[in-house]
């Protein structure tokens, strides 16, 4: 502020000067001229006609409408770092299954995995999956605070719907996909991927049959995540409930 009213001062920046100049965008040309000329205006500002009745496409096609076939038909909602290195690969590994639709956060994201992992649709809104015939089987994973909410939607929308942990940060939201998983006919299924290693499996077997309760420690090396990730800020719901669900679904394993 104390630079600026220097300038004032001095009389090298007057009330004229520090307007921005109004153009259309179809006369764009001449204000980069005349900032190629170093003419002294603070500002300058590009409006835009305003498009009545236009339309937002919330949603591109990048390959003809999918023939239907017997198998899954999966859409994506959320393709960050796990989603593109551990979920795409083992649902492209499986048999009969037909990528639909991914949606990410932003349409530049969606062109980007659309065209590099073959989906059919790309999109940013998860109406777009929602409302999508094509889909039968919906993957979910994005950031934690989203997850029950989708999750309900996904199922209301007839859709079966794997999740990825956790499945919800607080208990309002978990009877709300609780109560959608009763209500209708589809599978839900949540990321709880450490009971299927192959040594819990093995540890489950080595304490059958038993009559008794179960003792048990999981020691965990986590390593440290930053404050300020989103994992500790209240999208991510903390560590607790963000990461050591894992072994609390790991212990109930065994015990089933």
């Amino acid at each position: 502020m104390d630079a600026f009213l220097a300038l004032i001062a001095a009389g090298k920046v007057t009330r004229n000067s520090s307007l921005p100049i109004d153009f259309s965008i179809a006369h764009a040309e001449k204000a980069y001229g005349l900032m190629e000329r170093a003419e002294p205006h603070l500002a300058m500002l590009l409006t835009y006609e305003p498009q009545h009745g236009a339309s937002i496409d919330r949603q591109i096609r990048l390959t003809r409408p999918l023939a239907r076939t017997n198998g899954s038909r999966v859409a994506f909602i959320g393709l960050g770092n796990y989603a593109k290195g551990v979920l795409l690969p083992a649902v492209c590994k499986t048999e009969g299954v037909t990528l639909t639709t991914v949606v990410t956060s932003t349409g530049i994201s969606a062109g980007h995995a659309g065209e590099k992992h073959g989906f059919a649709v790309i999109a940013y809104d998860p109406a777009a999956v929602l409302a999508d015939a094509d889909t039968d089987t919906v993957f979910i994973a994005t950031r934690h605070d989203t997850h029950a909410r989708l999750a309900a939607d996904a199922l209301r929308a007839g859709k079966h719907v794997f999740c990825e942990k956790p499945l919800a940060l607080d208990p309002e939201g978990l009877s709300n996909v609780i109560a959608a998983a009763e209500a209708t006919s589809g599978v839900l299924t949540v990321g709880f991927n450490r009971r299927f290693a192959p040594l819990m499996i093995k540890a489950k077997a080595a304490l059958e049959p038993r009559s008794g309760p179960l003792v048990m420690l999981y020691r965990i090396n986590a390593g440290t995540v930053p404050a300020d990730s989103w994992i500790q800020q209240e999208e991510g719901g903390g560590r607790i409930v963000g990461e050591v669900c894992h072994f609390v679904d790991a212990l109930t394993f065994p015990r089933r």
